[in-house]
């Protein structure tokens, strides 16, 4: 490799904050029983698509998600989308269901508002065997959506069984062009503490899709919950980089203020 090359794979920084502490706590990956699985679903339900398209955020499952991009010559890409919903509520809408079906719904829209990818999903939640790690760490969905390069609105929308239990969560991303060789820096990985509960799109589980840059079987979490005080793990992934080059780094808190460098 000459000199200042720049690699079409991204450079992994492992960075260690002393100020920060990831609050959700770590499940078994041994934890037993019935597994949790997803299929696909027909279609999407007339309410959650307009919802979806509304763009309205909000609602009774506080979700979050994020995308990952890998930088590679072709025009269309595959990009991993996690999904994180927060498990307590999810159990507070199982009544007294042995398994909990949940909606999944993502759909990429272009600046025109039309939808350049979408994905239908249903997740089965055995609600005993997974009570623990729901309680711990949530429910964590991994999909994929193939995707040209561009500007997206990324649109998650999370049903329970009942229509009224959802939530909305909308983020802007964007696709860099396959020859831009500027720096461009991934959300950061945190560990997601979901092991046990984590749901893979049927495609994915498959192995008809494969997912670039992470282990699907642990993935990292699309959000976390921080305290100040103690120590937390965490990756970057960065395009662009030429070999050796180290980025500066600072994390501030909800104040801006800078707590770690």
């Amino acid at each position: 490799m000459r000199k200042n090359a720049r690699p079409e794979s991204p450079i992994r920084l492992r960075w260690l904050s002393l100020a920060l502490l990831a609050s959700l706590a770590a499940a078994s990956l041994a934890e037993g029983g019935e597994a949790i699985t997803a299929r696909r679903a027909v279609g999407t339900p007339a309410m959650a698509a307009a919802r979806i398209m509304s763009g309205q955020e909000g609602g009774t499952l506080p979700l979050s998600v994020m995308a990952l991009f890998d930088r590679q010559e072709s025009a269309e890409s595959v990009v991993p989308v996690l999904v994180h919903v927060d498990g307590r509520a999810l159990l507070g809408t199982a009544g007294d269901r042995p398994r909990l079906p949940v909606g999944i719904f993502v759909y990429a829209l272009t600046p025109a508002g039309g939808v350049a990818d979408a994905l239908s999903e249903v997740v089965q939640i055995p609600v005993e065997e997974r009570r623990g790690c729901l309680e711990q760490g949530g429910l964590s969905f991994v999909g994929a959506l193939r995707l040209e390069r561009g500007e997206y609105s990324l649109r998650a929308l999370v049903r329970g069984a009942r229509a009224a239990d959802s939530g909305l969560r909308v983020v802007q991303i964007e696709l860099p062009p396959a020859g831009d060789e500027r720096p461009a820096m991934l959300p950061p990985l945190f560990t997601s503490g979901a092991a046990g509960c984590v749901a893979l799109q049927q495609s994915i589980a498959e192995g008809a899709v494969q997912v670039p840059l992470m282990d699907v079987a642990d993935p990292p979490a699309a959000g976390l919950s921080l305290e100040i005080g103690s120590r937390v793990e965490f990756e970057l992934l960065v395009h662009g980089l030429a070999e050796g080059e180290i980025p500066a780094l600072e994390l501030f808190d909800s104040t801006q203020r800078v707590v770690a460098t």
